[in-house]
């Protein structure tokens, strides 16, 4: 009795083929026809409908393999591991034959990279002779150089008057050659 109320409240199975006097499929009914392609996962729970709808017709039957067909395959399988350790044994005596080319180019990489650093540091080095020294946590700017345009110069360049920023044309001198240590401007602050 229990199985035949078991029967009667699963879900209609999906069919796996549609009669050709159906009703045009939807795009979603597509996806769950396209999802059984006549295999079923549940084969033990599945018994009972396929043997409802397979009612004219003898069940699938799983081929057995002969003891000849098992041991071909074994043999084959055994050739199969041969064959792949034979490649990788070529591919290994061929990286064995090309290891002192490829010491050499190690070797010559590793040079380029060493040369490649020591042209770094000397180029720091004499970045660092050039530039003024630091002596705080700030770093030295130097003032922008004042130009005056063509068109702001009246007359001879000998009547031209000096600017007024001596003290601070000093004091920058002096932060440059490491005297004093340079420092932020702070902006006065209004109350």
């Amino acid at each position: 009795m229990q199985k035949i109320y078991r029967k009667e409240l699963e879900p209609l199975p999906v069919p796996s083929r549609v009669p050709a006097d159906a009703v045009a499929v939807d795009e979603e009914d597509m996806c769950f026809l396209d999802v059984d392609d006549g295999m079923d996962e549940n084969l033990d729970a599945n018994d009972d409908e396929c043997d409802m709808s397979n009612q004219g017709q003898r069940p699938l039957k799983i081929k057995k393999l002969t003891r000849s067909e098992l041991n071909r395959k074994a043999r084959r399988k055994e050739q199969l591991k041969i064959e792949e350790g034979k490649k990788m044994r070529e591919k290994v005596k061929r990286d064995v034959e090309c290891l002192p080319d490829m010491i050499k180019d190690i070797e010559k990489e590793e040079e380029e990279r060493e040369k490649k650093r020591l042209r770094r540091a000397v180029a720091k080095q004499e970045r660092l002779a050039k530039g003024p020294p630091r002596l705080g946590s700030s770093k030295f700017v130097p003032e922008p150089l004042q130009v005056l345009l063509s068109e702001e110069i009246t007359g001879s360049i000998r009547k031209l008057k000096g600017c007024c920023t001596l003290a601070k044309d000093r004091f920058k001198s002096f932060q440059k050659r490491g005297y004093f240590a340079p420092r932020k401007h702070r902006r006065k602050r209004r109350m």
